[in-house]
């Protein structure tokens, strides 16, 4: 999920060719956000946007692969998710991966706080 969730992002943040390709294929101008692997609770908003534009990357993807209109990528990034796409339970995935990120919330919410958690003496 990892892989996945960040080249999601890697393969739209840099290059405004391909953000608006994915605009133009898709219609939707909303993005995936950035992915952190050591940031649980920053990843649940990731988690959550994926989902709701996972339908317009595999749009994406499969016009991309075989149109000759577009310039198809090259980058690792394209190549994770062209091989994301093909696994049919990946959104199931996402939802799994989703909902074990949110359990840990509130205890970290709780202690990255900036007030002080012990007294001082």
């Amino acid at each position: 999920m990892e892989e996945i969730l960040s080249s999601f992002y890697w393969l739209l943040v840099d290059s405004l060719a391909r953000r608006e390709d994915f605009t133009e294929i898709t219609g939707s101008s909303t993005f995936p956000l950035k992915f952190c692997r050591h940031r649980w609770l920053e990843n649940v908003p990731v988690s959550v946007r994926a989902q709701e534009i996972w339908i317009h990357l595999t749009l994406y993807i499969q016009i991309m692969i075989p149109d000759k209109k577009y310039t198809m990528p090259t980058s690792k990034s394209f190549k994770i998710l062209k091989e994301a796409v093909q696994d049919l339970v990946l959104p199931a995935k996402l939802a799994a991966f989703e909902l074990i990120a949110k359990q840990p919330e509130p205890f970290l919410t709780l202690f990255q706080s900036e007030s002080p958690l012990i007294p001082l003496w």
